[in-house]
C-alpha cells in the first residue's frame, strides 16, 4: 500500500467517520439530557472533553476502516510473530511503499496519544496512555486476525504504540505552554526526540544503502527459514573455463519523459483518460486511469 492508496482511502473513510462520530455524540447528548432532566444530574462537561470524545470517535471508525472494513477477508488466519521482520523486508526490497507504510503505522496512532489526556485526567500519565494504546491495538490485530481482514503483526503493536507515545508527547508540550503561559525545553525535545530518532535512523539507512554499488537482495527472506530437516544435494559440478554472460538492462527505467510519451501514445489509442497521480508498488510506477465507458484499468511500469 503507497501513500496514494493511504491516502484514497482517508478520503474515502473520512465522512463515514464523520457521521459515524456525530451519531455517537449525539447519542451521548441524549443520554447527557436523560441523565439530567430524569435523574437530576449535576456532572457537567467541559467544552475540551466533549470535542476530544468527538475526534476520538472520528478518529477510531477511520482506523476501523482502514485497517479492517475497507479490505476483504483474505488473510484467514494469518499472523506475523516475528518482530522486525517489516524492517527487513523494507531493507531487502528497497520499497519506498513499505517504508511509508511503516511511518503511516506510526502517525496513524499519534491522535490518541494527543487527544486522550483532553478526555480522561488521568491520561496525563504516560503508563496510561500506552496502556490504552495497547488495548485499542491489540483489539485491532485480534479483529482483523479473526475476521480474516488483515493480518496479526507484532510490528503494527509497536508501530501504533510510537506514534501515540509521539502524540501524547506533542499534547503534554502544548499542554504545558499553554497552562504555565511559557515555554519549556523539555517537552518540546521530548516531543522531537521521536521523529529526531527515525529521522538520524532513515538517514543511517539510506547512507548504508547508497554505499551498496549493487543494491539488496530482494529475494532474501524477512524471517530466517529453519533448514534444519532441508537436505539439498546437487550433481552439477561448475566449469572451471572463464565464460561471459549478458546482463539486461531497462534502459527506460526511471525516463519519466518515456513513460509520459507512452501514457500519451496509449491515451490517443485507446482514448483513455489518466490520473495524473503515481503509484509506487516497489520498484515499479503505476497509473490509473477510465476508459471511454467509464471502466477502470491500470498501467504499471516495471523497472527491473
Amino acid at each position: 500500500m503507497d501513500i496514494v492508496t493511504i491516502f484514497q482511502l482517508i478520503f474515502q473513510w473520512s465522512v463515514p467517520a464523520l457521521i459515524g462520530g456525530i451519531a455517537l455524540v449525539l447519542l451521548f447528548v441524549a443520554g447527557y439530557l436523560i441523565y439530567k432532566k430524569g435523574f437530576h444530574g449535576e456532572k457537567a462537561f467541559p467544552k475540551a472533553q466533549v470535542i476530544s470524545a468527538f475526534l476520538l470517535c472520528c478518529w477510531f471508525i477511520l482506523v476501523l476502516g482502514l485497517t479492517s472494513l475497507s479490505r476483504g477477508a483474505n488473510f484467514t488466519g494469518s499472523f506475523n510473530i516475528d518482530f522486525f521482520s517489516g524492517y527487513i523486508s523494507a531493507w531487502n526490497h528497497w520499497s519506498v511503499s513499505e517504508l511509508q507504510l511503516i511511518l503511516f503505522n506510526m502517525l496513524m496512532f499519534a491522535p490518541l496519544g494527543f487527544l486522550l489526556p483532553l478526555l480522561w485526567k488521568k491520561a496525563e500519565n504516560l503508563w496510561v496512555v500506552l496502556a490504552v494504546s495497547f488495548a485499542l491495538t491489540a483489539f485491532l490485530e485480534v479483529f482483523q486476525f479473526l475476521t480474516g481482514t488483515g493480518i496479526f503483526e507484532l510490528d503494527d503493536l509497536f508501530h501504533n504504540l510510537i506514534g501515540s507515545l509521539f502524540g501524547y508527547f506533542c499534547g503534554m508540550a502544548i499542554f504545558a505552554a499553554i497552562r504555565e503561559r511559557a515555554f519549556r525545553l523539555a517537552p518540546v525535545a521530548k516531543a522531537l526526540s521521536i521523529p529526531c530518532v527515525i529521522g538520524i535512523a532513515l538517514g543511517a539507512v539510506f547512507y548504508a544503502y547508497d554505499c551498496q554499488p549493487y543494491g539488496n537482495m530482494s529475494i532474501l527472506p524477512a524471517v530466517k527459514q529453519d533448514m534444519s530437516t532441508i537436505q539439498i544435494v546437487t550433481e552439477w559440478e561448475p566449469s572451471e573455463q572463464n565464460a561471459t554472460a549478458a546482463v539486461y538492462k531497462n534502459q527506460y527505467a526511471e525516463d519519466k519523459v518515456y513513460m509520459q510519451s507512452v501514457k500519451a501514445g496509449l491515451a490517443e489509442l485507446e482514448n483513455l483518460t489518466f490520473s495524473q497521480l503515481a503509484r509506487r508498488e516497489d520498484e515499479n510506477v503505476g497509473y490509473t486511469g477510465t476508459d471511454a465507458n467509464g471502466t477502470d484499468f491500470q498501467i504499471i511500469f516495471f523497472f527491473r
